[in-house]
């Protein structure tokens, strides 16, 4: 009896010796290899690229007038952002009868002009003015003057520039001239159109001139005599007036 009892421990510990093995043999081999600790969702690292900074930019305008540039269209106050440090340029532009009297809190120097620019973080603020145009004037009307032939001219609207034709001397020669009378508040320039029926004979322009002045128009002498319009178109800034009056011209001198 004792001796079937230790037959049966024996074959008990070698079924589960070879148990043990069958499960060792069916692993991988590679099974160390193939470890792989679990992601936790945490980052594995950190970046060290600081925050770009940025700066505000806000223009008010004074006035009638647009400012444009870097992103702007502004006829009021308008505000943008922009990365520290970048270059913004803007140009003024003036509203009808008005014109650019210069920047604030930027860009500020003598003279003023239509343009600034600036780094975003050198101004927050900038200030564009813009002011009204002085008005355009005229002298009272004074009665014509006839040299040789009659040159006598019909009223002009109180409203325009005075017109006067003459004669004088150019080149040696007399010839016939309208002088034409202007008071303007800021530099203009002044075009000029002497017209027959509708029909330009000939057109001038005149260079830039501020205050009360008298601008001569000598005529062609291939003008022949008669009764003519002559239209002034003043600029002044971008203010525009147009004015026109009869003239009346002798026949050419040799």
């Amino acid at each position: 009896m004792h001796k079937a009892r230790t037959f049966m421990k024996v074959l008990a510990a070698a079924a589960l010796v070879a148990a043990v093995c069958s499960a060792l043999a069916a692993a991988p081999a590679n099974a160390a290899r193939d470890y792989r600790p679990s992601d936790d969702g945490e980052p594995t690292g950190t970046s060290s690229d600081p925050l770009e900074s940025s700066e505000s930019v806000q223009i008010i305008v004074r006035g009638l007038g647009t400012i444009q540039g870097s992103g702007f269209n502004c006829t009021r106050t308008c505000s943008r952002s922009y990365k520290k440090g970048q270059w913004i340029a803007l140009t003024a532009q003036e509203g009808n009868g008005y014109q650019f009297s210069g920047w604030q809190r930027a860009c500020g120097r003598a003279p003023q002009s239509h343009s600034c620019g600036f780094k975003a973080g050198d101004a927050h603020v900038v200030y564009a003015v813009f002011v009204p145009l002085p008005p355009v004037t005229a002298p009272a009307l004074t009665p014509p003057v006839s040299v040789g032939a009659p040159t006598l001219v019909p009223t002009v609207p109180v409203s325009a520039p005075t017109l006067k034709t003459t004669v004088g001397v150019k080149d040696g020669r007399t010839k016939r001239k309208v002088e034409v009378q202007f008071d303007v508040g800021a530099s203009s320039v002044v075009t000029y159109e002497l017209r027959q029926n509708g029909d330009v004979v000939q057109s001038w322009q005149s260079s830039p001139f501020t205050g009360r002045s008298t601008r001569t128009i000598w005529i062609d002498d291939r003008v022949s005599a008669g009764t003519y319009e002559l239209g002034l178109r003043i600029v002044t800034g971008t203010q525009v007036r147009s004015f026109h009056g009869p003239v009346v011209l002798p026949p050419p001198r040799p």
